[in-house]
């Protein structure tokens, strides 16, 4: 919506499984969960309705892809 990312984001892995889910609003995200390549939730993925949190994705191996720190809804690593 006007050049920014709003509403629902998802990715898969391969094989089937959920990787991430997010909801941006006005190019800031206002929620998100990550999943492991087994359909585990990622305890350690979390953004609140302000923009502050923590993303966490895997490779489609189980390893850490990326960590990503959100202040304010800015990307701040």
């Amino acid at each position: 919506k006007d050049d920014k990312l709003d509403g629902l984001q998802a990715s898969w892995y391969e094989n089937g499984h959920k990787r991430w889910e997010a909801i941006w609003k006005d190019g800031k995200p206002i929620s998100a969960e990550s999943w492991k390549p087994n359909g585990e939730e990622c305890d350690m993925t979390y953004i609140d309705e302000d923009g502050n949190g923590v993303v966490v994705s895997y490779k489609n191996n189980g390893t850490e892809s990326y960590r990503d720190t959100y202040k304010d809804g800015e990307r701040v690593d």
